[in-house]
């Protein structure tokens, strides 16, 4: 019996629909062409992936695509210019712009308590929060249902990470320890309470994990990083880094080098094996509140009291851009995992979260709906979602819809 529709192992010729996802196409950029014309987005997205082969014609065809009704197929479109030159870079920016369609999604009230400080799993499925109640909450990041409360903190939870696998939380809190969970709560104590670490007595202000979850790090407000191996666990190194607090820390994704940012308006760069002080790095004015490391490992993010982002060369500290436009303080920064994107929020003055477009210094939108200073913000793996807390005890959600 003759087959009259193509199976998905089939070439067919460009220009023929329905045309199977998977299938080879001839046709060239005619066939590319008529397939951004299907109904089908998932082929729109197909075609996409391949149009950068036929030069300026193919080119064309994608910024076409950037005003396309789908949201993936213009997002699509839009992350295939990243790597092109700045001059097509700022005319994918005046086509198109996908942050302009964020807006608040979800709003989750989070009661008489202020939420402190937000991280979202590697998956983008799921939002951890810690603030004033003492309690770290995992939420479903698509509907906002609380799945877990994590209780032992007996005072406010300053600061929150969640490992590369998703399955293990780290928190600080005002009462001076240090605390690792397990959400397998099976392979735990009680309540998931894997390890809890003494902290320091001024207090310890900010952690991190490295990517593979095996050193653990935080800064104290008398200026001394601790260094912890969890697959012991056990404390490895301490070191006196600032002559005053450190509120903010950061480890590179291959995990040999921790930048901590401090109140004495500093951000220094050190070897974690060895604990040698690589860099200095000088150029913020006040306290440096929030630190991010690109993807690649290669350039740092700071933000500060002084209301600037500033972009540095991880290797050799030098400064390489400056980003302006919050009126206040610059609270929190996140970056998304292609490296092409930062957020930032802002003050009590300013209360905004700011989209950055990072190869061209671009401030790609401003998101404006909360009525206090912003305490943290978060970006999902693949830049689809921010997710910001603030002073006015509510957690937001941003999006397209």
């Amino acid at each position: 019996m003759a087959h009259n529709q193509p199976r998905s192992y089939d070439v067919v010729l460009g220009g023929q629909t329905p045309t199977p996802v998977n299938a080879a196409v001839l046709g060239g950029v005619a066939g590319v062409k008529r397939r951004l014309t299907s109904q089908n987005v998932a082929q729109r997205v197909t075609a996409l992936s391949e149009a950068l082969k036929y030069g300026q014609a193919g080119l064309d065809l994608i910024f076409q695509s950037l005003k396309d009704e789908s949201w993936q197929v213009s997002k699509t479109a839009y992350l295939l210019v990243q790597n092109c030159d700045e001059l097509t870079l700022q005319r994918a920016l005046q086509e198109y712009n996908p942050y302009q369609l964020f807006e608040c999604l979800h709003k989750h009230p989070t009661a008489q308590s202020t939420t402190y400080s937000v991280a979202i799993s590697a998956d983008g499925q799921y939002l951890v929060s810690g603030g004033s109640d003492k309690k770290i909450v995992v939420r479903s990041l698509h509907t906002g249902r609380v799945i877990r409360t994590l209780s032992g903190h007996t005072d406010g939870v300053k600061s929150v990470a969640i490992s590369s696998s998703g399955q293990t939380i780290f928190s600080c809190s005002w009462d001076n320890t240090i605390r690792v969970w397990n959400l397998q709560s099976s392979k735990a104590l009680e309540d998931g309470l894997l390890y809890t670490f003494p902290g320091s007595e001024a207090g310890v202000n900010c952690i991190c994990v490295d990517s593979d979850g095996k050193t653990l790090a935080a800064g104290d407000e008398d200026g001394n990083i601790q260094l912890w191996n969890l697959e012991n666990p056990e404390k490895f190194r301490s070191l006196t880094a600032h002559k005053n607090g450190i509120k903010s820390i950061a480890i590179t994704p291959d995990g040999n080098i921790l930048a901590t940012g401090s109140a004495d308006e500093t951000i220094k760069l050190w070897d974690i094996a060895t604990g040698e002080l690589l860099h200095t790095l000088k150029g913020h004015l006040e306290w440096v509140k929030s630190l991010a490391i690109s993807p690649d490992g290669k350039t740092l993010f700071s933000g500060a009291q002084d209301r600037k982002v500033k972009l540095w060369n991880l290797r050799t500290g030098e400064l390489l851009n400056t980003l302006e436009g919050h009126w206040d303080e610059v609270t929190s920064i996140a970056i998304s995992r292609d490296g092409n994107t930062l957020v930032s929020g802002g003050g009590n003055l300013d209360r905004t979260i700011r989209i950055w477009h990072l190869k061209t210094g671009t401030q790609l939108h401003v998101l404006e709906e909360h009525f206090n200073g912003i305490s943290s913000v978060a970006m999902t793996p693949d830049g689809d979602k921010i997710v910001s807390s603030s002073w006015d005890k509510t957690i937001r959600v941003w999006g397209a819809r």
